[in-house]
């Protein structure tokens, strides 16, 4: 049969959501799936010795989209039979995939003739300019330097109610604070106030009938808007409701010359920090500005940077700069040891978070010159580095953001822990690779607490640790038994993330269990799964834990379905390491009646809702004949289900397939961090300078005005001759508004049926 033709980034991508193991197996076996019978037809399909099926739904004779490749088994299609058909067909040309470099058409796209106003000599920077004049979020101005006589009055219990959203740290500044907002810029509207504070956040106070009777009418261009320092310092400056209104404000300031002058001015790239937000947003993203400077000395419980950490910061800054400006791919090898020795004077100074990311970035790029690690995993790894240097130098020492150099333990007292579950802890089959288990446990007050043995060894050593002995100072128990069993521990320690010291310091002996819904643990899997999203991802969770009510409701052929109690839908998959136990879990589940479940797993991240499910246990209403050494749970990886545990008397129930979601809006902010950050300033030539003012004007259009100016910020660093920000300071404020901005996508599929 003539096979289909496949992009050498479509291959890249796909083989980011395979699992490390399968990869391997691929790389080992190039030809693996040429032994398989290919068969010809309207799709052509691949069959393999197991009996899957991979089908390719070219278009023209290729295969442009992950989207077109699909797998009968559980994963598909990120699994192994979908990667080796894949390696197996011919190299083509077509539209990248989500993820994957800006095609040359894309590269070669002509700009916009300059704007006649512009008084720029280079073409380029007239090119910009006419990409200001298309996608720019204009800078509110006053058309008057007079004093706005009166301020909205806010409804009684607004404060509290926001105050108790807002960290509680915000809320101790400005207890110091009470006047922090009467130094910020005010300037009145129609619709209600604006104010601007001296870091450049814009704070929106909407108001019905001059009044602000609800949190939904404040908005603000930070991370945490609305629930932040900047509006709840706003809000404390207003009178309340029926109170005289305050007066007084401060100017709104004179116009600027070129408004004042009549005369046309040229565009400015860069109005990020005072850009002010679009009226009507249509996506449910909320606007942020990740970059503050309102908070910029260091709070009084951080102690300062001393002089010479200070100059560490400054010097690994500096050194990134021309890091960006070569790219990854093609930094010269001076650039690259000018970073290394500014990452070896971080750990000397004892930096250690910073010299950790510096050096996963500086692993990260020569490992892309080996076509891995996926550029995905890059971005994450730049974002770290560039957040953790801009957060020393403005929070000064906060041990946060300083780091350990090994992980330290505290003292914890006395504790009284409940097993939840066990999770096999898979790093890959190679000479280096970690594998283990975890045990997770709960204390009184629901705080989570783990205790592992993660080993180096082959994959086969999950198993067997499944059934050894907890490292725990005086317990005789395995893991497949705390898990489900309980413990006192006598003068413990706890590390910062949870982890219970095994040392000889602490004593430990064996409790009663209880079950989830009537245990510590139970209030947890009543939290909407969106909100246990948000507060995950806040502590830089890549794949948090999440407890959920739901039920198995059956397979497209593709992957296995669940429903959760509010509707929302969402695929399952096995845990990683779980080898076929956890394939076979699935698949019974499948093929049972749609028992309501409690269900623990790790949200993967995506705007397709998708779960590596963990452990389960019956809901109120199930009925599960599990056996009594079970106590009411399942863990998924370990615990083989049978049919009449779940009283299975019908076939597998096919479902139709979930709804994709739309093209996802914030493809251009990805494209452009990720070209930058491989490629440098030849990711982003001026001759894509009309595509990339579209792709701003397109954000902005959609509501995410924090979006589009933070890309205009990277234009105006990337074209405009001495550009206000550096451009790690501006690549910093991309990747991370289009972190949190994802975040709240794929929080609202999560609660969204």
């Amino acid at each position: 049969m003539s096979r289909p033709t496949l992009s050498p980034e479509l291959l890249v991508a796909l083989r980011e959501g395979v699992p490390p193991r399968a990869q391997k197996r691929v790389d080992l076996e190039p030809a693996l799936a040429e032994t398989w019978a290919w068969r010809p037809g309207a799709p052509p399909t691949v069959e393999t010795d197991g009996g899957e099926i991979v089908t390719l739904d070219e278009v023209n004779g290729a295969l442009t989209s992950p989207s077109q490749l699909r797998c009968t088994c559980p994963i598909g299609p990120r699994c192994l039979h979908v990667l080796a058909v894949a390696r197996a067909l011919p190299a083509g040309t077509g539209a990248a995939p989500a993820g994957a470099a800006p095609t040359a058409a894309q590269r070669a796209a002509p700009p916009p003739p300059a704007p006649a106003s512009s008084t720029a000599t280079a073409s380029t920077v007239g090119a910009v300019g006419a990409v200001g004049a298309v996608g720019a979020v204009g800078t509110a101005a006053s058309a008057s330097p007079a004093l706005v006589p009166s301020r909205p009055a806010v409804r009684a219990g607004v404060i509290d109610a926001l105050r108790a959203l807002v960290p509680s740290r915000a809320a101790r500044r400005l207890d110091a604070e009470p006047s922090l907002a009467e130094a910020w810029a005010w300037s009145l509207g129609p619709t209600g106030a604006q104010v601007t504070t001296d870091g450049g956040e814009v704070v929106e106070l909407r108001t019905g009938d001059g009044l602000i009777a609800e949190v939904e009418q404040l908005r603000c261009s930070c991370a945490l808007g609305p629930r932040c320092l900047h509006v709840l310092a706003a809000l404390s400056c207003l009178p309340a409701e029926g109170a005289s209104p305050a007066g007084g404000l401060a100017p709104a300031g004179p116009a600027p010359a070129d408004q004042r002058s009549g005369d046309a001015a040229p565009v400015d790239l860069a109005p990020v920090d005072a850009a002010p937000l679009d009226p009507a947003p249509v996506l449910p993203v909320a606007a942020v500005a990740p970059v503050s400077a309102a908070d910029a000395a260091p709070l009084a419980a951080d102690p300062p940077l001393s002089a010479s950490a200070a100059r560490v910061v400054a010097r690994l800054q500096a050194a990134v700069e021309p890091l960006l400006a070569e790219g990854l791919l093609g930094a010269s090898d001076g650039t690259i040891a000018a970073l290394r020795r500014a990452i070896y004077a971080a750990r000397v100074e004892g930096l250690y978070r910073l010299s950790r990311a510096g050096a996963a970035v500086l692993r990260a790029g020569g490992a892309l010159r080996k076509g891995r690690p996926p550029a995905a995993a890059v971005l994450e790894l730049m974002t770290e580095l560039l957040l953790t240097a801009h957060e020393l130098e403005r929070r000064g020492a906060a041990p946060g953001w300083v780091g350990e150099g090994r992980r330290a333990y505290r003292p914890a007292g006395q504790l009284r822990l409940t097993g939840l579950f066990c999770e096999p802890v898979y790093t890959g089959d190679g000479e280096t690779a970690e594998n283990g288990v975890v045990s997770w446990m709960v204390t009184r007050d629901g705080r989570l607490i783990r205790s592992g043995d993660v080993r180096p060894g082959r994959p086969d050593r999950i198993r067997r640790t499944y059934g050894m002995a907890v490292l725990l100072e005086g317990l005789s128990m395995s893991h497949q038994e705390l898990c489900r069993a309980g413990v006192f521990v006598r003068d413990a320690s706890l590390s910062d993330d949870g982890r219970v010291s095994s040392g000889r310091g602490s004593s430990a002996v064996r409790a009663g269990g209880a079950s989830w819904r009537e245990g510590p643990a139970g209030g947890r899997f009543d939290v909407p799964a969106d909100v246990q999203l948000r507060q995950s991802r806040a502590e830089d969770e890549a794949e948090p834990l999440l407890f959920l009510r739901g039920r198995v409701v059956g397979t497209d052929g593709d992957a296995v379905h669940a429903e959760l109690a509010g509707g929302v839908r969402l695929r399952l998959l096995p845990p990683e390491g779980a080898g076929a136990v956890g394939l076979d879990n699935l698949r019974m589940l499948v093929r049972a009646p749609p028992h309501p479940l409690l269900l623990i797993g790790r949200a993967l991240p995506g705007l397709m809702p998708t779960l590596r499910l963990l452990a389960l246990a019956a809901d109120e209403g199930a009925a599960l004949a599990l056996p009594a050494a079970w106590d009411g749970r399942c863990n998924v990886a370990f615990d083989a289900l049978q049919a009449g545990m779940l009283g299975i008397e019908r076939p597998a129930v096919q479902t139709p397939p979930l709804d994709e979601p739309a093209a996802d809006p914030l493809e251009p902010l990805r494209l452009r961090a990720q070209a930058l950050v491989l490629s440098g300033r030849l990711g982003l030539p001026a001759a894509a300078v009309g595509t990339l003012g579209r792709e701003r004007a397109a954000l902005g259009g959609l509501g995410l005005g924090t979006a589009a100016a933070a890309l205009g910020g990277v234009l105006s660093a990337r074209f405009v001759p001495g550009a206000a920000e550096p451009m790690r300071a501006a690549l910093l404020r991309l990747l991370i508004v289009e972190r949190a901005c994802r975040l709240d996508l794929e929080a609202s599929r999560w609660s969204t049926p």
